[in-house]
């Protein structure tokens, strides 16, 4: 198994996005749908980069391993 030198801890993020009703015969702008799409997106662009980071170059002198870089994971959605 791998093991890290230094701490990784879970850091437990909340986001809550407030905006009009969407209606499927409609162009509504500012839902809240459309906010939270925005920071997933966000999300999901730092999480490439991480990725990125870690498996560019692989050289075995210079290579980063998981502990240098920051995990993200999506794990729940909950809409209301």
């Amino acid at each position: 198994y791998t093991v890290f030198y230094g701490e990784r801890a879970v850091w437990w993020v909340k986001i809550r996005a407030k905006g009009p009703t969407g209606h499927g015969s409609r162009f509504i702008k500012g839902t809240a749908m459309e906010k939270l799409i925005r920071s997933i997106n966000c999300l999901l662009k730092f999480r490439e980069e991480q990725h990125t980071k870690l498996h560019e170059g692989c050289r075995h002198s210079q290579a980063l391993k998981l502990g240098d870089v920051a995990t993200v994971n999506l794990t729940c959605l909950e809409g209301g």
